[in-house]
């Protein structure tokens, strides 16, 4: 079962994602700020990360800033999810993130389809190690 991490400082959007994800057959846990989010990527140690950028405490910024500089971190996908229109191309390469969805023109659907094909893609990379 692979387990997702969703960074998200609005509760209802952290309800509603677990409900969509545990239902596909995820381990889901959640973080309400950036803080809290690096916490728990060490002690949950997602297979994915589900990413706001603009959040309270620690913003999604500097979330990508601290995980690309750390070890443990940096080879866990992350997932871009924002209402803030945002450079795309810089975010993937060169903040090393996985996807870039805006909020406004997506549903919970499309994140649960392609939280599935970049897991499906990492199980068959990592096999071919």
């Amino acid at each position: 079962m692979s387990k997702v991490l969703f960074i998200e400082d609005d509760p209802k959007l952290l309800d509603v994602a677990r409900e969509k994800f545990e239902r596909e057959g995820f381990t889901f846990a959640t973080a309400m700020d950036g803080e809290e989010g690096i916490k728990q990527m060490r002690l949950f140690k997602p297979d994915l990360v589900l990413l706001d950028l603009l959040m309270p405490k620690v913003s999604g910024f500097e979330v990508l800033a601290r995980v690309k500089n750390d070890p443990a971190l940096s080879k866990i996908p992350i997932v871009v999810l924002t209402n803030v229109y945002t450079d795309e191309v810089d975010l993937v390469k060169n903040w090393h993130v996985a996807h870039v969805f805006l909020k406004s023109n997506i549903t919970l659907r499309d994140v649960v389809g392609r939280v599935k094909e970049l897991l499906a893609f990492s199980k068959t990379a990592h096999e071919d190690d």
